[in-house]
């Protein structure tokens, strides 16, 4: 783990740590004698302490915490650092809790443990409208990124409604080829899909697949796939002061070798 990120992840310990499930989580993290099957064991008799607590709301909290310390050390860590975390969350989604007072599975407003992931799709809905806003500009720049990566990860194994939710990519994708002047970040997060998450993209623009809001209505169609390929090659060949930085044209180049390789293996 790099060191500024330990750096940050000494800074998070006290926060995290404040609750039971981020401990947790931190030990899954920064331990190497802390494996992701027991971590995923102790979430799992949280939640059952949870179910016994005579605390109100006991249940809402301790989901709400998982999931809280689940999106903040996805913000901290790089994308290639997030294998731990991402196995822990499609583990843990394996897990089923029995509802000894009412039988079958334990449930959370209509959620089920943990098949259901209680609470996360609302986290994640949060911290996608706040950007990840705290810090400098630069740390909040990073974790959105760092975010994006771990959720474009899971989508791209198919993870929960990941899978088939343009919520997230659309935007990011498409942002870039239709705005007047796409800043640095617009680029970024192109890529970051592209890399993490090319055949969850390819899918999307082959399938037509298309959001559920009227207000905002958007679909993939298959002509996005090469405007972003075009794009991302104007940038790598004339880039701007804007694009010109070594880290965003290294994304560049990861983002085109990714779509190529893509091309090649998927059925058109």
């Amino acid at each position: 783990m790099a060191d500024n990120t330990q750096n940050h992840m000494a800074s998070l310990y006290g926060s995290l740590c404040e609750t039971p499930e981020g401990e947790i989580l931190f030990r899954l993290i920064t331990g190497n004698d802390f494996s992701v099957a027991k971590a995923v064991e102790e979430t799992a008799a949280q939640t059952s302490i949870a179910a016994a607590s005579s605390v109100d709301d006991a249940l809402g909290s301790h989901s709400l915490n998982v999931a809280n310390a689940i999106y903040e050390l996805a913000m901290l860590l790089a994308p290639d650092e997030q294998s731990k975390l991402i196995n822990f969350v499609t583990y843990l989604q394996q897990v089923t809790i029995p509802d000894h007072e009412n039988g079958g599975e334990l449930e959370y407003e209509d959620k089920c443990f943990w098949t259901d992931m209680p609470q996360m799709s609302l986290i994640l809905a949060d911290y996608h409208a706040s950007g990840a806003s705290y810090g400098t500009e630069e740390e909040q720049g990073r974790h959105f990124q760092n975010c994006t990566a771990y959720v474009a990860q899971l989508s791209e194994i198919g993870f929960s409604f990941y899978g088939e939710d343009i919520s997230w990519n659309y935007s990011h994708l498409q942002r870039p080829v239709t705005k007047e002047s796409p800043t640095r970040m617009d680029a970024r997060l192109m890529c970051i899909w592209l890399i993490y998450a090319p055949k969850k993209v390819w899918l999307d623009v082959q399938l037509r697949r298309s959001s559920e809001n009227e207000m905002y209505p958007q679909q993939f169609l298959p002509e996005h796939w090469p405007q972003w390929k075009q794009f991302l090659q104007r940038v790598q060949q004339t880039p701007s002061d804007t694009f010109a930085d070594e880290e965003t044209q290294q994304l560049v180049r990861r983002a085109l070798h990714s779509m190529e390789k893509t091309e090649a293996a998927e059925p058109h």
